[in-house]
């Protein structure tokens, strides 16, 4: 997707952040709400009711996110070892395929995935 970003229709992060092709070029949390507060105006469903038509027409999305703070020479190390070398597999499971931009990230066996951020402004890496 990333080579092809006209195929973007929305984007959004975890802190609310939104943007939609055509619209803003930024993340924008205040147009998240108001296109959730149209949403359910305009279907007269509930949140909840509207999360569950979502999963319904997309499937289940499950997430979640661990941050380690490490010394700088581990993330010196960490960084050098996700530049250099190239993992067969993790955790028991074959990489299937892997992408390096915003950080190192895998999919694995199952479309399973997996990234690795290593953070610039502070010795964090967020997996």
């Amino acid at each position: 997707m990333m080579n092809n970003p006209d195929k973007f229709l929305i984007g959004g992060e975890e802190s609310g952040g939104l943007t939609i092709r055509g619209h803003v070029s930024e993340k924008d949390g205040i147009l998240a709400c108001l296109l959730r507060a149209e949403a359910t105006a305009m279907s007269k469903k509930s949140v909840a009711s509207l999360l569950k038509d979502i999963k319904k027409l997309v499937g289940e999305t499950l997430t979640s996110r661990l941050d380690f703070c490490l010394s700088s020479e581990i993330m010196n190390i960490s960084r050098s070892t996700l530049e250099t070398k190239h993992p067969k597999s993790i955790a028991g499971m074959k990489v299937q395929k892997s992408i390096t931009i915003d950080g190192h990230k895998f999919t694995l066996d199952d479309s399973a995935r997996i990234g690795f951020r290593l953070l610039g402004t502070e010795p964090l890496v967020r997996i």
